[in-house]
């Protein structure tokens, strides 16, 4: 990969990270101008596009590995060019693309700070105690499928 291509999956990589704290979707295909804050929408070549994307997920740029899910869909002018749209599920770990975790705001990514992370993962484990403590309470059919048994 050339260092031009590789600055280009890096930004990709921390651009999916920062939707994988609450989910999100991205579509490439869609052009903003910045200046008159609008969008249009700008075609791009789907043979290969998202390879290139589903790619940077379980790369080594990111760690670990980030599930996405992708859609293609092509142009009525030319169906070799088209939108990708790629759906970021919340993720139950942080991830991490180049030394740093990112966060989203609304239009934009941003490098989490030290207690954003700590307040992420302290919401994650609380998560993770709630859904076992309400694993725990849906009764003795734990207790009978550890000791293979039934009820009685």
């Amino acid at each position: 990969m050339c260092a031009g291509s590789r600055r280009i999956a890096k930004e990709a990589a921390r651009d999916l990270v920062s939707f994988a704290i609450d989910g999100g979707t991205l579509i490439y295909g869609v052009a903003e101008d910045k200046v008159n804050r609008t969008f249009s929408l700008a075609p791009q070549p789907l043979n290969g596009l998202a390879e290139k994307i589903e790619n940077i997920a379980p790369s080594s740029l990111v760690d670990p590995p980030l599930r996405i899910i992708y859609e293609e869909l092509p142009s009525e002018a030319d169906p070799t060019r088209g939108y990708l749209v790629v759906h970021i599920p919340a993720s139950p770990v942080a991830h991490l693309p180049d030394g740093r975790y990112y966060g989203r705001n609304d239009k934009t990514k941003y490098v989490l700070s030290d207690p954003e992370l700590l307040r992420l993962h302290d919401a994650r484990r609380s998560a993770d105690r709630d859904a076992l403590a309400r694993r725990d309470a849906a009764g003795p059919w734990r207790s009978w499928c550890r000791a293979g048994t039934g009820p009685a």
